[in-house]
């Protein structure tokens, strides 16, 4: 996964790293490896503009927003309502919400309304 991050871009092979991380990104199952692709793709997109390189520009744009596509798909499986449903009362103990899903992993309550 590191390998995004310390790439430099003028000798970056895309399709086959964007491919990986396309593949990656589908297989995350936590919130946590989606915020960090989303990083890496964010840092990425920064050595890019450096480079002056669209198309690698244009690749991180993709990477990151797929990230930020499948931390909204793992959020929306964030049920926090708790075990027996059949009870009035909501038991915040049980199960997280949401937005307390979001705030563990470490996404800013930007990145929250963007995975939404």
């Amino acid at each position: 996964m590191n390998s995004l991050v310390n790439m430099n871009p003028a000798n970056a092979r895309l399709p086959q790293a964007y491919e990986n991380a396309k593949t990656a990104l589908a297989e995350c199952a936590s919130l946590d490896e989606c915020k960090q692709w989303s990083d890496k793709a964010a840092a990425l997109l920064s050595y890019a503009k450096q480079a002056n390189d669209d198309e690698l520009e244009q690749l991180s744009k993709r990477i990151r927003a797929r990230a930020i596509r499948r931390a909204g798909e793992l959020l929306q499986a964030v049920d926090g309502r708790g075990g027996d449903r059949t009870k009035s009362a909501i038991d915040d103990t049980f199960a997280p919400t949401q937005r307390q899903a979001a705030a563990d992993a470490g996404m800013s309550k930007n990145q929250q309304m963007q995975s939404v």
